[in-house]
This record gives C-alpha cells, structure tokens and sequence, in this order.
C-alpha cells in the first residue's frame, strides 16, 4: 500500500519567461494581427502554450505547426526549437509518447546547436519524464540529472527547484530513498526562498511520501499536514481533498482509526467542491477500506459500491438496487432459496415439454382422421387422387412438426445440463471467496494483537483483492442473468473511450501491483466511438481482468487503441500462460471444460469471456484471440467510431 500523491512539474513552456506571466489570449491574438518575423513565431508559441490543456489540444498543435512553419521560412531557428518543444508537450499530455519523444528530441537537437542553455535544459527535463512515463527509471535519471547541471549554471533557482523536485520522485521510484530526500530538500529550500508556493506544497507532499517507504509515518504525517497548510492558504480544493486522504491513509496504517476516520471523513467532504473524479474515487476507495477494517461491512459496502460507479461511470439506480440485491442473496447465503428458483425453471421446462408432447398427439389425432378420411374417399373415385395427394402433403408437414419438436426438446434438456453444470461451477466459485474472506477476517479477529503491521496489511490487502474478485463475478452473474431473461436493452451514443478505458485501466492496477505486472498502454485521447458505454466497459474491463488473472509476475501487459477503417480496435495483450488449441475451441461456450486458475490461484467461471463476445457484438463488433502456450494471449475487439448510417 503506497501513499498516493508524489508530484512531478512538467516544464511545458517554449520560454521560461512564459511559466511566470501569460496575456489573455485576446492580447495575444491581437498583437499577432499586427506582427511579422520573429515576433509573429515567439506570439504563436505562446498563443500555443494558452492552448496546451485544451480537451482536443488542435489549437495548440495548430499554432505551434505555423510557428514551426514560419520559423522555418525566415531561418529562425530558436523559434523553431520553441515550437517543435511545444508538439512534443501536447504529444506527452495525450499519452503519444513515441511522437512526444521524437518532437523532444528535434527540439534538443536545434538548441543545443544554437546553444540554448535554458533551452537544452528545459528539453533535458521534459524527455526524462517520457522515459519516466515508458517506465525506464535509469534513462529518466540521466537526463534529469544533466537538466540539473545546466539549470544551476543559470542561476535560476525555481528552474532548479523544479528539476530537484522531479529527481526526488525519480529516486524514490527507484528505491533510494535517502537521495530521493535530499532532492526533496533541496527543491523545498529552493522553493521557499523564491516564494513560490505550489513548489513549496508538491515537494512537503514529496518529503511525506519519501518518510513513508522509510516507514518512518509519524514524520510522513507532519509533511503532508504541512503540505495541507499550503494547500488550504492557496484554496485548492483537489490539492486539499488529496492531502487529506493522504494523512487519512496513513493513520490507517498506524492503525490509528479514530484519526483515520477524521481525516478520511473530511476528504470526502471536499468531494462536492473538486472536479477531479480520480482524487473522488480514491477517497471512495479509502473510506470503504477504513470501515471494512472496523467491522463495519455494510458502509463498506456502500463505499465500494460508490467506487466502482466512479469507476465504470455507468451505474444507475437500477443497476445498483439489483446489485445490492444480489450481494444481499449471497451474502444471506441463501441457497436454498437458489435452488427453489432452479428447480422452478426445470418445472417451467418440463410443462413446455408436456405442452409440445400434447401439441404431437393433436397432431397426431388429426392424422388419424385425416387417414379414415382417405380410406372413405377410396370409394370414391372421382376424389382419390386428390385425397391422396392432400394426405401426402398433410403427412409431410407432421413430419416437419415433430422433428422441430424433438429437436427443441433436445435444446431445452441441453440448456437444462447447462445451467445445472454452470450453477454448480459457480456455487464453488462463490464459496471459495467467500471461506477466503471469513478465514481472513477469523485470523485477524484471532491473532490481531499479535502480528505486526506487514502481517495486518497482507491480510487487508489479500481481503481487500478476494472481494474484489467477488464482487466483479457477483457483477458478471447480473449481467449474464439479464441477458438469460433477455432485459438487457442497449443504449448507443457517442463518448471519448480514454477516460473509461483509464479508469478501469487504474481500478485494476492494484490487481497488477500484487503480481509485480507492468501495464503499458497507447489509448488516443482525443478517439469517439459510438456504443452502449455500459456494455463497452463491461468487455474492456473483463478482457483486462482476464489478463491479469493470466500473466505471470513480473510480466507486462500492453493494451492498444488503433483506427481500423470505421472502426477502434483494441487490444489487450499478456505474456502470460496462454492457452492450448483446444482451450480455444470451446472458450466462448457455456460447457466449457477448459477453465483454469489463474497464474496465483484466481478462480473463475469463464463468464467474463462469454458477456465480452455477446457484448461486443451487440455493439457492432467483433471480438477475436490469438494465443500460444507459454507465449500468452492477446484479445481484440472492435467498436464503431460512429453511429452507423441506416439506409432509406
């Protein structure tokens, strides 16, 4: 359990003198009315840095483009620089970091040619958190360090105090904590002594969760509390909410509950006054954690359940009453009730049956007569062709009937197998979590007061993850229900697929974290597709789950968000266990006899691939796998990108 919150600045301006002081863009775009040469370049940088944190980023792309473009024509090389360094930002704000890398690298090359001091650091700084967001913490380093060097050369003590601040997160991530605080005090000195409040606050923020991997909590607890103060006098309402659930999680580590709750009640009060829907769902999270360990389970409950709405941003009052009625059924363990209901649906079956047996022997009767009728009309003539040839055609449609009634008697008695097989799968499925979670509440309840903080953590953490996995096949089993009464109604429209896809991308990170795996990603921020978003989530999530049940530790997953014609493609893609060809011939089927544990023990019904195939398709797409043994396996699916065109 790590506290969250570390701090890192992004140097994103062209020119450091535009960190400090921005005209309104409507100066801006009035000077540039009048302007030529290279004061027209250094306006439209700036006018592209106003633009930086558009939702689209087009506007900031396309005046940094002119910029690069005039800067180009006139020979204007620092400008050039400027602009290129300004691509690179946007690049790096929407994930791109290939492209991000590239424009950093461009823009480096021109200042150090010009030797652009500031320039060159600037760029330092900015292609060592792209390698920092790629994961390589030895390249992030490097290139931090060398922005550092030509930073004090300067004189600029903010500039320096930036960098500082940013090495501190770098060396923690690394596992050094002692270099990690020096940089950390380093910054703060700097910070202070140039005003600048912000500086001050990330790098307290900083300093606390340095004292925290030292274990040292008590002094973690006074820099966050510090860091508050800032936070407070500055009225950042995000900055406040995470500051207290950042004190909030760590009394809870000390096992100081009343102070938790305190502390973690006040960051769900700033709830209503941020915007921020990750900070709100990790105060969620936390809140639910804290009356989990209380005993309390019903608020807990409630907090989990305020989670994951945050999560999947799908949730209605619907939705949520038939969940909590369904946790309601299985945490009563009311299985006979269960069993009533299925043996309900046998006898609905069997009447069915009964019914068409019934319908056969009308049938039957009716064929009899129309037989006597013949023999009659055999006497007669002038009728025998013609009563022949209407027992013949009555004859065959009988035979018609009864084969469609076999055979939906057969289908019937197949789905009959089927479900009993699956409840029975199921019924193990839930109480293994479910002994999982007593056995673990009864050794902590039993032996609390004689295991240590890790102990107590390990057992929170493994509780915390098995009623995760609960209540994701408690979820599942919803869904698959719904589809079985046929009540799932589909409602398309058209959102942004990268919010929804990072939200479930971080509510299973902790699942990742527990097997050391690394989740990598390349998701178009600015990409629209047109589906139920209810569904959608529904297959991304169980695809992502189904990845991390099924990757070895320490492995990687990749998951990829690509155009195809008029459709997204997205991919998931382990290097974990895979599967044989006969596990993939039968994966989507509800009688498959191919489901295995997961790489650390997870269990699981194999519902979660059948809701993904159903759901995709009834989203206009097309779900696909490819797998090897020992190689791993890689999941596609498709959405289209916009509503489709019904012809007249």
């Amino acid at each position: 359990m790590k506290v969250r919150g570390r701090i890192l600045f992004l140097w994103m301006c062209y020119s450091w003198s535009a960190v400090y002081c921005q005209p309104a863009i409507d100066s801006l775009e009035q000077l540039l009315a009048g302007s030529e040469g290279t004061r027209k370049v250094d306006l439209l940088n700036e006018l592209s840095y106003e633009y930086l944190y558009e939702v689209t980023g087009d506007r900031c792309v396309e005046y940094a483009s002119q910029a690069m473009a005039l800067a180009d024509e006139i020979g204007y090389e620092k400008g050039k620089g400027d602009a290129l360094n300004r691509l690179g930002s946007h690049y790096h704000n929407i994930s791109a970091y290939d492209k991000a890398l590239d424009y950093f690298l461009q823009s480096l090359a021109i200042r150090e040619k010009i030797n652009d001091t500031l320039g060159v650091s600037a760029s330092y700084s900015n292609i060592a958190l792209i390698y920092y967001a790629c994961g390589d913490i030895d390249k992030t380093i490097d290139y931090a360090e060398r922005s550092l060097q030509l930073t004090e050369q300067t004189g600029d003590k903010r500039r320096q105090a930036t960098v500082s601040n940013n090495l501190a997160v770098f060396w923690l991530e690394k596992g050094n904590p002692l270099k990690a605080s020096k940089y950390a005090r380093d910054a703060l000195d700097l910070y202070t002594e140039t005003g600048y409040k912000r500086g001050m606050a990330a790098s307290l923020n900083n300093l606390g969760d340095i004292y925290v991997e030292m274990k040292k909590y008590g002094d973690a607890i006074v820099y966050h509390r510090k860091s508050l103060a800032i936070y407070e006098e500055m009225a950042d309402r995000n900055s406040i909410a995470n500051s207290n659930l950042n004190i909030g999680q760590l009394y809870l580590r000390q096992g100081n509950i009343d102070q938790a709750r305190r502390w973690l009640t006040r960051a769900l009060n700033e709830t209503k006054n941020i915007n921020s829907r990750e900070n709100i769902r990790n105060i969620y999270e936390w809140n639910a954690r804290l009356y989990e360990q209380t005993g309390d389970y019903g608020k807990a409950l409630d907090f989990y359940i305020l989670y994951s709405g945050m999560n999947d941003s799908i949730f209605n009052e619907v939705s949520n009453k038939q969940i909590a009625e369904l946790q309601v059924k299985f945490e009563s363990a009311n299985q006979a009730k269960e069993i009533q209901l299925l043996n309900q649906e046998k006898a609905l079956l069997d009447l069915k049956i009964r019914k068409q047996q019934n319908l056969i022997l009308f049938f039957s009767i009716i064929t009899g007569m129309l037989i006597l009728t013949s023999i009659i009309g055999l006497f007669v003539f002038r009728f025998k062709k013609t009563v022949n040839a209407q027992l013949k055609e009555k004859n065959t449609k009988l035979y018609e009937i009864n084969r469609k009634l076999v055979a939906s008697k057969a289908k019937l008695e197949e789905n009959t197998s089927s479900k009993d097989r699956y409840f029975n799968i199921l019924a193990l499925d839930l109480i293994n979590p479910f002994r999982a979670v007593l056995q673990l509440a009864e050794t902590i309840h039993d032996n609390h007061e004689s295991m240590s903080d890790h102990e107590l953590l390990e057992n929170a953490i493994q509780s915390y993850l098995t009623t995760h996995n609960l209540f994701y096949l408690l979820e599942n089993l919803l869904y698959w229900s719904r589809i079985q009464s046929d009540i799932v109604k589909q409602h398309p429209k058209s959102f942004p697929v990268y919010p929804s896809m990072m939200d479930l991308i971080n509510a299973l990170r902790i699942h990742a974290e527990r097997k050391n795996i690394h989740m990598l990603y390349n998701i178009p921020a600015e990409c629209i597709v047109y589906a139920d978003q209810q569904l959608f989530n529904v297959v991304f999530r169980n695809l992502l789950y189904n990845a991390v049940k099924y990757s070895s530790p320490n492995g990687k997953i990749l998951v990829e968000a690509t155009r195809n014609g008029e459709f997204l493609e997205i991919s998931v893609e382990d290097h974990g266990i895979g599967m044989e060809p006969e596990q993939l011939s039968s994966l989507f089927s509800i009688n498959n006899g191919y489901i295995s544990p997961g790489t650390m023990g997870e269990h699981g019904a194999g519902l979660g691939l059948i809701l993904a195939k159903i759901f995709t398709e009834r989203n206009n797409g097309i779900l696909s796998v490819q797998s090897k043994t020992n190689s791993g396996s890689t999941f596609r699916f498709t959405v289209p990108l916009k509503k489709p065109t019904i012809a007249a």
